[in-house]
């Protein structure tokens, strides 16, 4: 596999996510989905979390700020939050799969679905 999987987290990188997190449920360990986390502590979790898996090296993970970069180039994500979601928004392979908290075992659960070969 030559490419890599992309992870964007769509946030704003200083503050917490509204309401806290919309789905406790996921979350599998002490790092996941703390309400007093800053979006951008959120991320560095997750990417503490990847590097320290078996496919660190298969993904790239990038923060989208959507306060400072604005949503013009996020079409997808403008929607998304118009319709009532809540960031963070995380994205998989350019897919948005999970919104209002990070859950760092399903993500990695996703990508690992997506690095399944096509029957």
């Amino acid at each position: 596999m030559s490419e890599k999987i992309k992870i964007e987290m769509y946030g704003i990188k200083d503050q917490t996510p509204p309401s806290g997190c919309s789905s406790c449920a996921g979350c599998k360990s002490a790092g996941d989905c703390d309400p007093s986390q800053t979006m951008g502590e959120m991320f560095d979790g997750l990417t503490n979390f990847i590097e320290s898996s078996d496919i660190k090296d298969k993904v790239e993970l990038h923060f989208i700020d959507i306060e400072k970069e604005g949503l013009e180039a996020y079409e997808n994500v403008k929607n998304a939050l118009e319709v009532g979601n809540r960031p963070p928004i995380i994205a998989i392979g350019g897919e948005l799969k999970f919104q209002g908290g990070v859950f760092f075992q399903l993500v990695y659960q996703e990508v690992q679905k997506q690095l399944q070969p096509a029957d």
